[in-house]
């Protein structure tokens, strides 16, 4: 839901990276806009209240590819290290 609207990921999306995350997770929008600089990426921070479906709780996230595919999600802990290392096995900069 965005504001009373149902939107879907691709909605938000964009042609770019999309971090979903829970209602709590403010460290994780905090990260997600860090590593976008640093990597100089497009990545967009969305806070969701219906993350069940994606299992990542209220204070986890999920990282959605620019062509809608969910690539990486975590529950919670260490958001700076565990969504740089995400982004940078996604974009091919470490081994996996």
């Amino acid at each position: 839901m965005h504001g009373t609207q149902r939107l879907s990921t691709l909605d938000f999306a964009g042609g770019r990276f999309l971090l979903l995350a829970g209602l709590q997770a403010n460290a994780w929008c905090d990260a997600a806009h860090e590593e976008a600089n640093q990597l100089g990426i497009r990545l967009t921070c969305e806070r969701i209240a219906e993350h069940g479906a994606l299992g990542i709780g209220r204070d986890g996230a999920a990282l959605v590819r620019p062509d809608g595919i969910v690539a990486w999600r975590s529950r919670g802990s260490a958001p700076k290290e565990s969504l740089a290392r995400a982004l940078r096995q996604i974009l091919g900069m470490t081994e996996v």
